[in-house]
């Protein structure tokens, strides 16, 4: 975690590492540490704010289900939908399709207007760049 935490906070192309730092806080808060799920979420934020398929795929999949945030449809969806049309993975051919099933299943679920929210807030979207502030100083391991 401590070298993940460094290369997080590294700005423009360091969404791989906030990615794998935010699953890695998110699997092993499976002990109930809800300062690591927090952790973890706004890690992949971050992360899929920077346009990075596999986060925006994990926090469809955490707002969705609920997994250790409330469940929002409205959030699921901005997040399926920008996952479904990252032209950065269709570009390199990548898959951004969800499993049929869990597509059928979560369209069921949707009301119009989380549907309608979701959409909206995805086609608002614009990729964003976390660095930390000047405030924000790095971990004294950083710099060894």
């Amino acid at each position: 975690l401590a070298v993940l935490r460094c290369l997080a906070r590294d700005g423009q192309g360091a969404a791989p590492a906030q990615y794998l730092l935010g699953d890695c806080l998110m699997t092993s808060s499976v002990r109930g540490d809800l300062s690591e799920v927090t952790e973890g979420v706004t890690w992949l934020t971050r992360a899929a704010d920077g346009g990075l398929l596999d986060a925006q795929q994990r926090l469809f999949d955490i707002y969705r289900t609920g997994s250790g945030v409330p469940r929002n449809r409205a959030e699921a969806q901005k997040w399926r939908v920008l996952a479904e049309t990252n032209q950065v993975a269709l570009s390199l051919g990548r898959s951004v399709a969800l499993d049929y099933q869990t597509a059928v299943d979560f369209d069921r679920s949707l009301t119009d207007e989380e549907r309608s929210v979701g959409t909206e807030a995805a086609q608002a979207w614009f990729p964003r760049y976390w660095t930390p502030a000047d405030s924000e100083a790095s971990p004294d391991y950083c710099t060894r």
